[in-house]
């Protein structure tokens, strides 16, 4: 009797660590239904599309995402925006996947979370914070009041003039050129004036013959 009396309170035990187990885990991040677009946009300080291109660790809790923004649709992010969020989604963090295109909707509240935007930065969670880019999503948010959509060009770094690389075959071009430019004329000079005195000793030949 006893033994079947410390079973049944060993089970009991278990069956209740695993209820709080999963219930904890279903309860650590409870969205409310997300609100319609334009709330969302109100709400956000920066909405953007843009491409994750890293994702890195920010303490214990944290961590920044950062995308490369191709359009945006309310406020001015940088090109490069860093957005801030909970490590995990347990912890209301963004799900994102590196090299995707999403729709983000931030700003710089700490949602509850504890998040302190360093300057420049941006805060996001899980729930409403972020949507895959479509583009039935991008033509329903740019019907929304207030939203002007911006094609964001990035700077590109300004072109450096080429080099010109001599090569021994053109240094010794420049140095013939040179050459030629400097030999002097006297040799010129001295075979014109020996031609014009041998045509006047000619005609003096030919008129003393006369």
């Amino acid at each position: 009797m006893v033994k079947q009396l410390i079973r049944f309170i060993a089970a009991m035990a278990i069956a209740g660590g695993a209820l709080l187990t999963v219930s904890g885990t279903a309860c650590a991040c409870s969205c409310v239904p997300n609100p319609n677009l334009a709330e969302r946009v109100a709400k956000a300080d920066v909405v953007f599309s843009g491409t994750a291109i890293s994702t890195k660790e920010k303490g214990e809790q944290n961590k920044v995402i950062t995308f490369q923004v191709g359009t945006t649709y309310k406020g001015k992010p940088a090109v490069r925006n860093e957005i801030l969020t909970a490590r995990d989604s347990a912890s209301c963090g963004l799900e994102i996947q590196d090299k995707t295109e999403y729709l983000v909707f931030a700003n710089k509240s700490d949602h509850g979370l504890g998040l302190k935007p360093a300057e420049g930065q941006y805060t996001a969670i899980l729930c409403g914070g972020a949507d895959p880019f479509t583009k039935a999503g991008h033509d329903e948010l740019v019907k929304v009041k207030g939203v002007k959509q911006v094609q964001v060009i990035n700077e590109k770094p300004p072109v450096q003039p080429a080099k010109v690389v001599k090569t021994q075959e053109t240094t010794n071009e420049v140095a013939t050129e040179k050459e030629a430019i400097s030999a002097p004329i006297w040799p010129w000079a001295g075979g014109a004036v020996l031609l014009l005195a041998a045509a006047g000793g000619l005609v003096w030949w030919r008129r003393s013959r006369a």
